[in-house]
């Protein structure tokens, strides 16, 4: 039976021949002269084959000693580098970071982004919009954002924030229709809805308010949304985020019932494996650091 082979020891066998000493090899490797033979021994035993021919001032290659390391050689530098490769983006946010979000969020990822060029400018960005049904099994993103379980999806899900909702409508539109005051009279004003939505669920503590909707002009993106209303198309909505008060404020737009809010959604980062990348890690406590900070928006006291 074919006993184990440490790729440790393989590696301690390749430092030695390339240093010339055990002595040089061991200090090398920060390992104890006593430690680094003991693991060179272990690999000749497991091989069956004497590779080392050891003197008191130098060590030499067997014949099977000489074929071994040079089969050797080229696969320990190529473990190694990708050794390297692998530590370096688990440890360090560069590369291209590759991101699905859900259109929801096209309000927020401005700003994300501008914080992390800030912080990390050896990143570059490649960001897709994806809705509640594309297909994110297998495109390589580094993170997937979406709102809610996603019941049919294989990949590893994990739950980050609350995405508050507010509404928002220019200030010529509401001159025009009119103010709310209440929850119902929605029911009397163009929506800005995203998707097939028919019913908005509003909330004020604990207090609940359900209101059908029939938008006037549907999009999954929030921005777009906002342009709409900020042209006094009438009322969107958009979600809380650390730069909600400059995205109003630079549209011109108001908050609608500003002692309500659409019931929050929960965001979901989606990986492919349980092993996430510093960039992915990067992104999502930026994104949820600018939604979870929100709460200190003075348009949300």
């Amino acid at each position: 039976m074919r006993k184990h082979i440490s790729l440790d020891d393989v590696r301690c066998f390749v430092e030695v021949v390339r240093r010339g000493t055990f002595t040089a090899a061991a200090d090398a490797m920060d390992m104890s002269i006593a430690t680094f033979s003991r693991r060179v021994g272990l690999l000749e035993q497991a091989l069956g084959f004497t590779l080392l021919l050891r003197s008191t001032r130098k060590v030499s290659l067997t014949q099977v000693g000489e074929h071994f390391y040079q089969e050797c050689i080229e696969g320990i530098d190529s473990i190694l580098t990708a050794k390297e490769t692998i530590q370096t983006t688990l440890e360090r946010p560069e590369g291209r970071l590759k991101v699905s979000i859900l259109p929801g969020l096209t309000a927020v990822v401005p700003g994300v982004v501008q914080d992390l060029r800030r912080q990390y400018p050896q990143l570059t960005y490649e960001i897709e919009l994806g809705g509640v049904a594309s297909p994110i099994e297998h495109t390589g993103f580094d993170v997937s954002i979406r709102g809610g379980m996603q019941k049919d999806s294989k990949l590893i899900q994990k739950p980050l924030a609350e995405m508050r909702r507010i509404l928002v409508a220019s200030r010529s539109y509401l001159a025009r229709a009119g103010r709310l005051k209440a929850p119902s009279d929605l029911l009397n004003h163009e929506i800005m809805g995203s998707g097939d939505e028919t019913m908005w669920e509003l909330r004020r503590d604990v207090e609940v308010q359900r209101v059908p909707v029939s938008a006037h002009f549907a999009s999954n993106s929030t921005l777009l949304g906002v342009e709409i209303a900020a042209q006094g198309g009438g009322i969107a909505w958009v979600p809380c985020h650390i730069g909600v008060d400059k995205t109003i404020d630079a549209h011109d737009l108001e908050r609608v019932l500003p002692q309500w809010e659409l019931s929050p959604i929960t965001l979901y980062a989606l990986y492919e494996s349980r092993v996430i990348s510093a960039r992915a890690k990067a992104f999502q406590d930026t994104l949820v650091r600018h939604m979870t900070h929100a709460v200190s928006s003075p348009i949300l006291r």
